[in-house]
């Protein structure tokens, strides 16, 4: 059982690396440099991470429930090894890079305006997301549910359309050939 920590407040320029075994609720995290940062079995709700730089955290077991990261840098982050029971996340503005979302159910949330690299998205369940305006370079998408995602204006993805569910999945010209890159068509 958890005790309540922290409550309705928010941290600006943090730089404490042992976060381990605490919850926070309705917090704003604002400027923080969480790099290397213990937050293994740490409970999330309702919170946002507004510019922070959350690179190689160490979440095993975090609860991630209804959080928005904001401007923030996730690098080498492991969402497959949070509690994916309330896993609920939103991202707008940031970088991801070299995570792993893959085998993690994500239905209806957002990634706008984000820089996606060397991520894997594997067995993901994406459904009803919003990836308007992202940028994918070196991302893996394979046996994904896509259904209904929105990839207007998104960039540089790669999704082979016999190995994902599309159906009702927005795309828009030039992203759409990413639809169809893997099969070395030439398009002129």
């Amino acid at each position: 059982m958890y005790e309540i920590e922290n409550i309705d407040k928010i941290f600006t320029k943090s730089k404490d690396k042992h976060l381990d075994k605490k919850k926070f609720e309705d917090c704003r995290f604002l400027n923080c440099n969480f790099v290397g940062t213990d937050f293994r079995d740490t409970y999330f709700i309702d919170c946002i991470f507004e510019n922070c730089d959350l690179s190689l955290a160490k979440i095993n077991g975090a609860k991630i429930h209804r959080v928005e990261f904001i401007g923030c840098k996730l690098a080498g982050w492991n969402f497959s090894r949070v509690n994916k029971i309330l896993l609920s996340v939103d991202f707008d503005k940031c970088k991801i890079q070299q995570s792993d979302f893959s085998d993690i159910k994500l239905k209806n949330k957002k990634f706008i305006h984000c820089d996606v690299s060397d991520t894997d998205f594997s067995g993901c369940d994406l459904s009803g997301s919003n990836f308007h305006k992202t940028k994918f370079k070196n991302c893996f998408f394979q046996n994904c549910d896509l259904r209904e995602c929105d990839f207007s204006k998104a960039e540089d993805f790669v999704i082979n359309p016999l190995s994902n569910k599309l159906r009702k999945a927005k795309f828009d010209y030039p992203g759409v050939l990413g639809l169809v890159s893997e099969f070395g068509i030439i398009i002129k």
